[in-house]
């Protein structure tokens, strides 16, 4: 199954429980949700049990070329 990206209120819920500025977040299936912060720092999300952490070794996608342009050259 590939990411389908979330919506503002899928983010917004996402910003609220973590705390942190969420730039863009996405779905893989399941309850474990990805996302990358406004610094460029990725995390996973349950929202089934409400805890979150950050991806040691994150896989970057696409649309990080796009959002960072600069840190992906």
């Amino acid at each position: 199954m590939s990411a389908q990206r979330l919506g503002e209120k899928g983010t917004r819920r996402i910003e609220r429980a973590t705390g942190v500025d969420i730039l863009r977040a996405w779905a893989n299936g399941g309850y474990v949700l990805s996302f990358v912060a406004t610094a460029h720092r990725h995390g996973w999300f349950d929202k089934k049990t409400g805890e979150w952490g950050w991806d040691e070794k994150p896989s970057h996608y696409v649309s990080c070329a796009e959002l960072f342009p600069e840190e992906m050259r």
